[in-house]
């Protein structure tokens, strides 16, 4: 089995409202679509509460470079609307082997500003939990959430994650879920 397949197979889920998407199976390489989806969903709104590493400035240059680096370094899903297929947010998922049975996953995600408040986060983040469990290996999930954003902070509660104070800073909260 390809790692593309492999790839395709462990990240291909959907939800009631959403069909999510190994970002190399919706976008081909330097997609001019993908770059304009991606600067119209990353407003300033969107992108005030992710961490430093994450921060750019939203033109098209920047846009295309942000999601090659990401790319370079996690897989990306693309969350779509399973209707008009539009790119309505990204997961991004940083895998970490921590011993042949355990693997660390450092989860980020972000939606479009006219998704808030519909409880889609919370939907999509508890579709990703339930795709994970099925995996024959040991899963440690983690999510970072600025203290600024609450509202972050509970859709990770809201799928089974929960605050470890030893791993959070103070700008920082650190949330897992084992599976």
């Amino acid at each position: 089995m390809t790692n593309r397949k492999m790839t395709e197979e462990r990240y291909t889920f959907s939800t009631s409202r959403t069909a999510l998407k190994p970002w190399q199976l919706v976008f081909g390489p330097n997609d001019d679509n993908a770059t304009s989806a991606l600067t119209a969903l990353l407003t300033p709104e969107v992108l005030i509460n992710l961490p430093e590493p994450l921060q750019i400035e939203n033109t098209p240059t920047s846009v295309g470079g942000w999601i090659a680096a990401r790319l370079s370094e996690s897989e990306v899903l693309a969350i779509l609307d399973p209707t008009s297929s539009a790119l309505i947010g990204v997961i991004i998922l940083a895998e970490f082997e921590t011993s042949k049975t355990e693997t660390d996953i450092h989860l980020g995600y972000l939606l479009a500003q006219n998704y808030w408040g519909k409880g889609l986060a919370s939907e999509v983040i508890a579709g990703l939990v339930a795709h994970l469990a099925k995996a024959t290996q040991r899963i440690r999930l983690l999510g970072g959430v600025e203290k600024s954003n609450p509202s972050s902070a509970r859709v990770l509660q809201k799928a089974g994650f929960v605050l470890d104070p030893a791993l959070s800073d103070t700008g920082t909260e650190m949330f897992t879920l084992k599976m």
